[in-house]
């Protein structure tokens, strides 16, 4: 399935066809500076904006809730959870100069350079996580919400988006099964919509929550 590229851009051509970790870490750290505007003003990507408000519809009036952004790179989500009121955010990402850009923002109570690929859970700690654009060709793996879901409380919420063009090809529908057979989580809604303010349907986002 041939990714949807708006304008044809170079940067999302390039990230589509990353390959290691290391090349991740590196495109990102050239491209930390202009993400945002890039991606907002020349793409008008809004997928960031639909997660967090897919998250504050359940978490609801619980601000304070410790909440995980999961491939936070310069904290559009986080700056989008800030705004609809909520404190308690961390942040995770490959991308030590995103990380930089996020920190800027003041919206997270911490920040960490982290492989989300090699990461190893150590024991519940949040009350939600999140992660837009994340889950997708040349990123972070299946395997990775495996260990996602180790770290999350019961009862905790977990709002992620998908490409669907990985989806069966790249074992994320076996996991996902996987884990909701072994009752580790449950799949409360899914949708599909684009990463883009247009009507490509090509962000699978759903909403898991940890039993």
């Amino acid at each position: 399935m041939g990714e949807h590229i708006p304008n044809n851009n170079e940067h999302l051509i390039e990230a589509y066809n990353l390959q290691t970790d290391q090349d991740a870490r590196n495109f990102y750290n050239e491209w930390a500076n202009n993400y945002d505007t890039h991606l907002i003003n020349d793409l008008n990507y809004n997928a960031f904006e639909h997660v967090a408000n897919d998250l504050a519809e359940v978490l609801g009036d619980d601000y304070n809730a410790r909440i995980l952004d999961i491939g936070a790179g310069t904290g559009l989500v986080g700056e989008s959870l800030a705004k609809l009121g909520y404190t308690n955010i961390d942040g995770w990402d490959i991308s030590e100069k995103a990380l930089i850009e996020a920190r800027s923002k003041n919206v997270y109570a911490d920040l960490y350079a982290i492989n989300i690929n090699e990461f190893k859970p150590i024991k519940p700690m949040y009350d939600a996580a999140i992660s837009c654009g994340t889950f997708t060709k040349g990123h972070v793996k299946h395997h990775a919400l495996t260990n996602i879901a180790q770290i999350l409380n019961p009862d905790a919420y977990f709002v992620c988006t998908i490409n669907i063009g990985i989806w069966k090809e790249y074992g994320f529908k076996d996991t996902i099964e996987q884990l909701e057979s072994d009752g580790i989580i449950a799949i409360d809604s899914w949708i599909d919509r684009s990463y883009f303010n247009d009507n490509t349907l090509e962000c699978r986002c759903f909403l898991f929550r940890k039993l």
